[in-house]
Formats: C-alpha cells, structure tokens, sequence
C-alpha cells in the first residue's frame, strides 16, 4: 500500500512541477534530485508553485487512499457472518465444550511411572 500510494504521489508531483513550472526552472531543477537546501534557496515565486505542486500530489494520494478504503469497506459487508460457536460446533459435530477435552491426555498416577528395569546392562558387574 505504501509503496503504491509512493509511487502515485512521485508521478503526481512530477507532472505538477511540468505543468507548474517555466519551462526553464522545471529542467534546472532537475526535479528528481531536489533536496531541502535546495527547495530553501528557489526564489519566492517558484517555491511557492512547488508547494502547490506538492500540496496537489498529496491530495490525489489521499483520494486513492480513501476510494481503497471505502472500497474495502465495502467488500467487508459481503464477508458472511459465522458466530464461532457455531462453525466450532459444526466443525466438531459435538458438543461445546468437550473438543477440549479431547486434546488432553488422562492424568496417571505418580507411582505408574515406570521404574528402570532391574538387569540393566550399564549396571551390572557380571
């Protein structure tokens, strides 16, 4: 989303800055390399056409930010509605509440464990 909204907003600007500014300025500029210091020293009348041009960029990236948000709240609407009680229970085919049973083993006594075997072989002297 971010790089396709960069991108929409890096084209926007270069054809504000064509359309904008003198034909002269826009190719001294070298519109692609701009940078602050230089923004800092254009004289009054083609800093402020750059803002514009830079203000209007903003403002189309922020209409096609907004149709794909509205877009996609649109299509949330058609997503259908499944309460989760319900799609476990029709997934189990049980009752609620005993899938989870299932996944535990039965607790065992302590003294089930069971002991090694009396003629182990690393402890033997034979």
């Amino acid at each position: 989303g971010t790089a396709t909204l960069g991108t929409i907003f890096a084209a926007q600007l270069h054809h504000h800055l064509e359309t904008l500014l003198p034909v002269g300025e826009s190719a001294a500029l070298q519109i692609t390399r701009i940078s602050p210091k230089m923004l800092e020293s254009l004289p009054p009348e083609v800093h402020s056409l750059f803002l514009q041009a830079f203000t209007h960029s903003f403002s189309t990236v922020f209409i096609v930010a907004t149709c794909v948000a509205a877009g996609g709240f649109l299509l949330a609407w058609l997503i259908p509605v499944h309460t989760l009680r319900q799609s476990i229970a029709h997934v189990t085919r049980t009752h609620i509440g005993e899938e989870v049973g299932e996944t535990f083993d039965m607790p065992a006594p302590e003294d089930s464990i069971a002991s090694p075997p009396e003629n182990s072989e690393r402890g033997s002297d034979a």
